[in-house]
């Protein structure tokens, strides 16, 4: 096929006709979609060499452009698979839905129910994020509320012993996994947790990142005046990786604890404990014996 293009005197009618030609040679670029009154959405397709669609994502935003719902087609299925983020009480991404079929065909419906709580109302930060109290309330950041698993096309539903759609499918009510970000300036993800209920936050089995003031840990080996930031990982086992960088971010060191036999005495720099009005986060490696001096 050749396309010709005729010189229009007419600007206007030269891109109608360039428009024309589009539609009658690549008639798959423009499509017809339902609006969504209050989702933006995005759509990624990827073809094959014959023009066949091989895969098809539709991305559901608010109206602050933050992804909220994944839409997939499973094109051998004929279904569709959802997965879903939640916010906590600061807007921060911080909960994300295991995928699950939503049991339709096609992506042009954002689905406000995927994942609701016990009530059957959407799953929000209420259910999840009230800040820790002595209480350890229902749908607080360590008692977080369960998924409902009631209506078929739910997250909940999929990962229940109501799936009659597919066998051996795990069941669990936390379907999910979760990131809590501290209440500070930095913005940093100080835990975070598996789904299902023995890896749940509050489980005790969550992976813990603890952030330390500048380090002096190291001074004996790269020399004093160094300033070497220290960061704690402890695992959903306990088990504890120390990692230091510099003032760029780069990693200088790296090592696991062990559990020691002697005596283990960190000292706390004075200056910390008088300028910082906020609590001090303290890293101690474990050891038959314990004690802390100023």
């Amino acid at each position: 096929m050749q396309i010709k293009f005729i010189p229009q005197k007419n600007k206007a009618a030269s891109v109608f006709t360039f428009l024309l030609v589009l539609l009658l040679v690549f008639p798959s670029i423009i499509e017809a979609q339902t609006p969504q009154a209050s989702k933006n959405y995005v759509i990624e397709k990827v073809y094959d060499d014959a023009g066949n669609v091989i895969s098809y994502i539709q991305v559901y935003k608010d109206k602050l452009g933050r992804n909220e719902q994944v839409q997939q087609k499973d094109l051998e299925e004929n279904n569709v698979i959802v997965q879903q983020t939640v916010f906590d009480r600061y807007g921060r991404s911080s909960l994300q839905t295991l995928p699950a079929p939503a049991y339709k065909t096609e992506t042009n419906t954002f689905l406000p129910n995927f994942i609701t709580d016990p009530s059957n109302q959407t799953f929000n930060s209420a259910d999840f994020d009230h800040h820790p109290s002595s209480q350890d309330a229902y749908g607080e950041v360590y008692n977080p509320k369960v998924v409902s698993n009631l209506t078929k096309g739910s997250l909940g539903w999929y990962y229940s012993n109501n799936n009659t759609e597919e066998a051996y499918v795990p069941a669990s009510v936390f379907p999910y996994t979760r990131q809590h970000i501290r209440d500070d300036y930095t913005n940093a993800v100080s835990i975070t947790s598996s789904a299902g209920f023995d890896l749940r936050m509050g489980s005790g089995n969550e992976r813990r990142i603890i952030f330390k003031h500048p380090s002096h840990d190291l001074e004996h080996i790269l020399g004093v005046g160094n300033k070497y930031y220290k960061s704690v990982l402890i695992d959903e086992e306990g088990l504890e990786q120390v990692s230091y960088v510099d003032a760029e971010g780069k990693l200088v060191a790296q090592c696991n604890t062990v559990e020691y036999e002697e005596r283990c005495i960190p000292r706390v720099q004075d200056h910390f404990l008088n300028t910082m009005k906020k609590k001090v986060d303290l890293h101690v490696p474990k050891a038959s014996v314990l004690t802390i001096e100023k």
